[in-house]
């Protein structure tokens, strides 16, 4: 089973065309996916599952909520109680991916998951902090039989619920518009990733904590929502490429044009099941292959 985080500090890079797109192309391969939806903006959520039907069956007791708020009471339930296999998207799969759904108020369980990493003494913090951080892994560890893929949707941000995605995680992958900010952003992500691997990894050793060491590899920066003249990007894309490729953040060949009909809320079907849409459509489905095949490369899967 292999895990990768999708993350960027950024909104509005097409994160989570991304992992649609991923997840539904693993599942026409054959392979078993998840996919959990770790930001409250839920965007992923509502893009298979509509949302007049999350908030009457899904909002109270299938979401990522519903899990953590288990973990603070000290009754965990099993992930196993949050899957939804109910999609329109699973109709045209022979196999069916599988949603851990997120929740508008995850940002609450931020706060309060934030506040449990504190502590009187350096142990104690340490102890509380790695406690928080290792809770998502531990559960993903137990899908190893069930699934060969899992996809994780992260907020924009780098709080205790996405480090707690990257420490769970073999891979994490950045999308990212070829634009200043989002140009700066990869190389400020992968510094706090490898901060965040070096802390743990110190802490562990240092207090002696029953905890596995990180490990998790950036697989790589994938430009999205990139403009083209005929079938070559606009001048300035180039210069903001050139800027990240200069960065050795393991730049994707395939990249991702923009286009609004990508991942729309009123169209649960993901682009890369759309190729007979229309000459647009087909493109962007040609690009979403070839970035699925570029993943399973640089994981090592022909």
């Amino acid at each position: 089973m292999a895990v990768i985080s999708v993350v960027n500090y950024k909104g509005g890079v097409g994160k989570t065309s991304i992992v649609a797109n991923l997840a539904v192309g693993l599942a026409t391969k054959g392979h078993r996916v998840l996919v959990v939806d770790l930001d409250p903006q839920a965007s992923l959520t509502f893009s298979f599952i509509p949302v007049e039907q999350w908030g009457t069956r899904y909002r109270e007791n299938h979401t990522i909520k519903k899990w953590y708020d288990s973990c603070l009471n000290g009754n965990k339930i099993p992930f196993e109680t949050l899957f939804t296999e109910n999609l329109e998207v699973n109709q045209h799969l022979t196999r069916p991916i599988t949603i851990i759904s997120s929740h508008t108020d995850l940002f609450k369980v931020e706060i309060e998951l934030a506040q449990r990493c504190l502590g009187v003494t350096r142990r104690k913090q340490i102890r509380n902090k790695m406690a928080i951080l290792y809770l998502l892994d531990k559960e993903i560890e137990k899908l190893k039989e069930q699934f060969d893929m899992i996809l994780i949707d992260c907020q924009p941000s780098f709080g205790i619920i996405t480090q707690s995605a990257v420490v769970a995680s073999d891979y994490y992958l950045v999308p990212t518009r070829l634009d200043h900010l989002s140009s700066l952003g990869g190389l400020t992500l992968k510094g706090h990733v490898e901060e965040l691997v070096r802390d743990t990894n110190q802490s562990i050793a240092y207090f002696s904590l029953p905890y596995h060491n990180l490990h998790p590899q950036l697989m790589g920066t994938v430009a999205t929502m990139v403009q083209t003249s005929g079938d070559d990007l606009i001048a300035i894309n180039k210069q903001y490429e050139k800027e990240i490729k200069d960065q050795a953040l393991k730049y994707f060949n395939t990249r991702i044009r923009f286009n609004q009909s990508v991942m729309g809320q009123n169209n649960k079907i993901p682009t890369i099941l759309r190729s007979k849409s229309g000459p647009m459509e087909k493109k962007l489905a040609e690009e979403f292959e070839a970035l699925l095949q570029e993943v399973l490369q640089r994981m090592g899967d022909k």
